[in-house]
């Protein structure tokens, strides 16, 4: 401990009395580091057709540091916490008590084009589809996408991606090459999962995007292929998904269908799921509304394999801030979901087998984001 506090105050006191000269001030200018966290605990009373169960608990937390020069290099950082016992699983470390784990840790180099630029990512990247589709949907403290709520994506892997963008956003095109083992597993095969993406925003190629009451509108149509295999037998694990999205202030819209060939890690298993969503906002801050239905079949070859929520309910902003060049936001649920299960589903994580179920949830959304920095961040 002594060695390392010694070793700080070697370096940090130098740095105090330090004066840098006008070109490694320019350098030091072009620097940027953003700061973020996501927090969204909950309680969700549940009634089932044998019993009723109700609890509190934090479904996710993420700490988050991006750090870079100017647009060119830098580096992202992701840290969660989560449950310590695998889903289905009864006991994790110390029970099942809560743990820190490495959600992402990346670095990238960027080249401009005079139509936009290429990007390089190297590391525990990010899914290339989520990543795409995430920024279109805005109520993820309620729920993820199903296309990772429904165990189709990773949140990230170990691997390397490149990532055009062109006209403004208007068009990008991504591609990865990954372990294809997810988070929580050394790469088991010699085989890698390649991934496209491409997605298209159609209104940033008019020279006018048009508005809804006043705010900007964007349109979004998403598409990707994977080709994967997982496990030490090399399963099949293909997708395919699409989606449609519309987002801006006020207003809210997506469609999401994805397919699985290979799901669960059990080869010639298929599975698919069909997600929708609505947010419409009453006032600009303090109240809104929202509906999502989501549809997941785990099994295309057996019949009543088939598992169905309908989410609804209201909204509020309870803060809506500006924190340094960043944002916070506080955003309170109220929910009401339905929820069916057939008999030939396989077991929800951590749910026992049920018929039908009636849950009342009230959900805090917590957002915290502070940047320091000259120059706009490339990852926001």
């Amino acid at each position: 401990m002594r060695i390392v506090l010694f070793s700080v105050l070697f370096v940090f006191f130098p740095c105090m009395a330090w004066s840098a000269s006008p070109v490694e001030e320019a350098f030091f200018k072009k620097l940027h580091l953003r700061l973020m966290s996501r927090t969204f605990p909950s309680f969700h009373a549940t009634w089932l057709p044998n019993q009723d169960f109700n609890e509190f608990e934090v479904h996710e937390s993420v700490l988050g540091l991006d750090a870079g020069w100017s647009h060119f290099l830098g580096v992202s950082l992701r840290v969660e916490i989560l449950r310590s016992a695998q889903p289905q699983s009864l006991f994790g470390i110390d029970g099942d008590s809560y743990i820190m784990r490495l959600q992402r840790a990346w670095g990238y180099g960027r080249y401009f084009l005079w139509i936009g630029w290429i990007e390089g990512r190297f590391g525990l990247i990010p899914d290339p589809w989520l990543d795409a589709v995430r920024p279109h949907y805005r109520m993820r403290g309620l729920r993820a996408l199903l296309s990772e709520s429904g165990d189709f994506f990773e949140q990230s892997d170990l691997g390397a991606s490149v990532h055009f963008r062109a006209w403004k956003g208007a068009l990008s095109v991504a591609f990865a090459l990954t372990n294809g083992e997810g988070l929580n597993r050394a790469e088991q095969n010699t085989g890698k999962n390649s991934t496209v993406v491409l997605s298209l925003l159609p209104l940033r190629f008019l020279k006018h995007q048009p508005r809804l009451w006043g705010e900007t509108v964007e349109v979004g149509l998403h598409a990707t292929y994977r080709d994967g295999s997982i496990g030490i037998s090399s399963a099949s694990n293909h997708r395919i998904a699409a989606a449609l999205t519309l987002t801006s202030r006020f207003v809210d819209i997506g469609i999401e269908y994805i397919y699985a060939m290979g799901w669960a890690q059990i080869a010639d298993r298929n599975a698919d799921g069909i997600s929708a969503w609505l947010r419409a906002a009453f006032a600009t801050r303090w109240i809104g509304a929202f509906c999502r239905y989501d549809r997941q079949n785990t099994n295309t070859a057996l019949p009543d394999a088939t598992r169905q929520r309908i989410s609804v309910g209201l909204y509020s902003d309870l803060l809506d801030a500006h924190l340094l060049e960043g944002t916070q936001r506080f955003r309170l649920y109220l929910a009401y979901q339905y929820e069916t299960q057939d008999k030939n589903t396989m077991p929800l994580p951590g749910i026992p087998l049920l018929a039908q179920a009636h849950r009342v949830m009230v959900l805090l959304s917590i957002y915290l984001d502070a940047r320091f920095q000259q120059q706009p961040l490339p990852h926001s």
